[in-house]
């Protein structure tokens, strides 16, 4: 019991090597003692003198007190291994209980949670159903003011909305001129056309909250208008005459092209071909607002403004030979399809080069086209 652990123990446990080495030792005295008391019992049944002195039994009676103080040393090592023991089976117990508990309250908050959010989702879905019904109503009263608006500039500029009234292609009392009666109406007349329905028309985009790809401007007593991406861009003259028909043209066809796509975003397609008859579109566009609205987002626009400034072009059949050059030259300036009016320049340029082939190969050789045939064949890029 003089180790180094049974010394920290301080009386309060013994190691077990030293109570093995102790209990070999009781053994060992017991066996010897044993041993002696055989061996006296032979010496005085002999005769023999009994050798049992003091000494003999006080190595008995501390033999006997070192058995008792090992078998004391096995009861405390049996009670302290029952204790630790007991001790871990406690432990096992509260650490399952605390697994446990851990578990529950998870589980508890896992449901709180998916609760919370559930619910949280049911509000926003009614939130955002609800939003979009408010939304929907908003829009149909918003076009229904925008339809009433629309019916009052109607009277107020006298484009008719009855298909079979004869007075449904003026605006302000003006006639929008035919196909065939471009070349015979005054310039004065034709500008006063284009100005009201320019009037007309940003009237309508105000009322319906558009921005359209021109922009109309006066200054003066001209009218100007250019695209609405290029402020630096210069403005094409709206108003006609005989010094600035390429750039009525050019401007016509950008008005053409607003009065379309307003058309667009009311539903109604229009193709180039009836761009050209802008009262028409605007009343079509006012009748398409009584329908029911356009899907959201609409389809993308997909009418050409070359394609426009083709169909202006035939409004001038006799002079849209001498007109396309110059209408290519303001279309450059404003930097308006370059590309296209870059492949008309390429197949003029052939054509020409085919046609004076042809002429040094057969001076006899007569080659005739009519106006519409040469317009498509000059225009054959829109």
């Amino acid at each position: 019991m003089q180790c180094g652990i049974c010394r920290a123990a301080a009386g309060r446990g013994y190691c077990g090597a030293c109570v093995g080495d102790r209990v070999r030792q009781h053994e060992w005295l017991a066996a010897a003692v044993e041993r002696g008391r055989e061996r006296g019992r032979e010496e005085g049944s002999s005769g023999g003198r009994w050798w049992w002195d003091e000494a003999g039994q006080r190595r008995l009676c501390e033999c006997q007190g070192a058995r008792r103080r090992a078998e004391a040393l096995r009861a405390r090592i049996r009670a302290r291994e029952q204790q630790i023991a007991a001790a871990r089976r406690v432990r096992g117990e509260l650490e399952a209980q605390a697994a446990r508990r851990r578990a529950e309250a998870a589980e508890r908050a896992r449901g709180a949670a998916a609760q919370r959010l559930a619910q949280a989702a049911g509000d926003a879905g009614d939130a955002a159903r609800r939003a979009r019904a408010q939304q929907q109503r908003a829009r149909a009263a918003l076009r229904s003011d925008r339809r009433v608006l629309a019916a009052a500039l109607c009277d107020v500029a006298g484009l008719r909305l009855a298909g079979d009234d004869a007075q449904a292609r003026r605006l302000f009392g003006l006639a929008w001129p035919a196909a065939g009666d471009w070349a015979r109406r005054p310039d004065a007349y034709v500008s006063a056309c284009a100005s009201h329905c320019a009037q007309v028309l940003s009237v309508l985009a105000h009322y319906l909250h558009l921005r359209l790809p021109f922009a109309v401007a006066r200054r003066g007593a001209a009218l100007h208008i250019r695209p609405a991406w290029r402020p630096a861009a210069e403005a094409a003259l709206a108003t006609a005459g005989p010094a600035t028909r390429p750039a009525f043209a050019v401007g016509l066809a950008m008005l053409l092209y607003n009065v379309a796509f307003l058309c667009h975003r009311q539903g109604v397609a229009v193709p180039a071909a009836r761009a050209v008859d802008p009262v028409a579109n605007l009343r079509r566009a006012v009748l398409a607002l009584a329908a029911p609205a356009p899907p959201r987002p609409p389809p993308p626009f997909a009418l050409d403004l070359y394609a426009v400034v083709g169909e202006v072009l035939r409004l001038y059949a006799a002079a849209a030979p001498a007109l396309r050059p110059q209408v290519h030259d303001v279309l450059r300036r404003l930097r308006l399809c370059d590309d296209a009016i870059a492949a008309a320049d390429a197949d003029a340029d052939a054509d020409a080069a085919a046609a004076a082939a042809a002429d040094a190969n057969d001076d006899d050789a007569v080659t005739t086209v009519d106006d519409d045939h040469e317009d498509d064949a000059g225009w054959a890029i829109i």
